[in-house]
Formats: C-alpha cells, sequence, structure tokens
C-alpha cells in the first residue's frame, strides 16, 4: 500500500465520513482517536496541516510525537494483555512508527542547533520502499534471483558515483 491511501485509511479522510455516515459515532470512538492522533503525526512529519518545521529542542512537536508512540504502545500492550495479535498493526509498522517518530524527537532533541529548524519530512523509511518499487518498475514478473540482480545493479551504481 502506497504511504498516502495509508494516511487517508487513518486520517481526516475517514474521520469525516464516520462522523457524517455513521448511525452511532460513539462505537467508533477508539478509531477517530487513532485516526485523529495518525493525522497529527502525519502533519508533523510533512510540516502541513497547521503543522511548522521543528525549530527547537523542546518544540511542541517534539513532545507530541512521543505522545504518539506512548499511544502506540499502550495500545500493542492491551492487545498483548489481551493475548490477541490481530487487535493492533503488524509489528513491523510499530516499529517503523515508532522509530520514525522517536528518531524525529531525538534528531531534535540532541542535534538541533539553536535558532535552526530542521526539514522532519525528509526522514522516515520510504526509502527502501522506494528501491523496492525501482526494481519492481523495471520487471514486475520477477523472482527472488532477478529482484537480487537489479537491486545489486542499483545499488553498486550508486557507490560507484561516490566521490
Amino acid at each position: 500500500m502506497r504511504v498516502g491511501l495509508a494516511c487517508r485509511v487513518f486520517g481526516d479522510s475517514m474521520t469525516k465520513c464516520i462522523t457524517h455516515y455513521a448511525s452511532s459515532v460513539d462505537v467508533y470512538a477508539s478509531y477517530i482517536l487513532l485516526a485523529k492522533k495518525t493525522n497529527r503525526f502525519v502533519g508533523i512529519r510533512t510540516a502541513k496541516k497547521g503543522c511548522v518545521n521543528i525549530n527547537s529542542s523542546t518544540h511542541t512537536h517534539v513532545y507530541e510525537l512521543f505522545d504518539f508512540v506512548k499511544f502506540h504502545h499502550m495500545w500493542r500492550e492491551q492487545s498483548l494483555a489481551l493475548d490477541n495479535r490481530w487487535l493492533y498493526l503488524p509489528e513491523s509498522t510499530y516499529e517503523d512508527l515508532c522509530w520514525t517518530a522517536i528518531g524525529t524527537a531525538l534528531i531534535a532533541m540532541t542535534h538541533l542547533p539553536e535558532g535552526e529548524t530542521m526539514a522532519q519530512s525528509r526522514g522516515g523509511s520510504d526509502h527502501l520502499e522506494e528501491s523496492f518499487c525501482m526494481a519492481k518498475n523495471k520487471n514486475s514478473c520477477a523472482t527472488a534471483l532477478d529482484t537480487n540482480a537489479i537491486m545489486a545493479r542499483n545499488f553498486s551504481a550508486s557507490f560507484i558515483s561516490l566521490p
């Protein structure tokens, strides 16, 4: 699934649909909370939707990122306590969300000089997804061996061009 589509599923678009069409919004309260938190996370990461670039180690977005991680950690712990892994996202998604949020916050807290701003939209894990997409576009019916060869050619060309 592309990132843009995933963001719409957990964002304002879905919240608006639920509040507009659902007969009982109370049934969807936890989903609406998840959608609002995810929408805010995406806004912070992209510096859009009323969010700005992080400009200090104590910026409010830094603490919002930690709150987002705490929200997901509590949700994951509840699903583990109920011994039902289907009540939460896949483990890889959990790790990706947490490390993206924590990484952005820690970079701002430890490496952002006073008076400077960071473009937090430039970090993340989409670089790997783009690489695999590039390999798929070169040969959509590739076997694992073909994909390995395509990836090796892509990365070796990158390393050769380094000074």
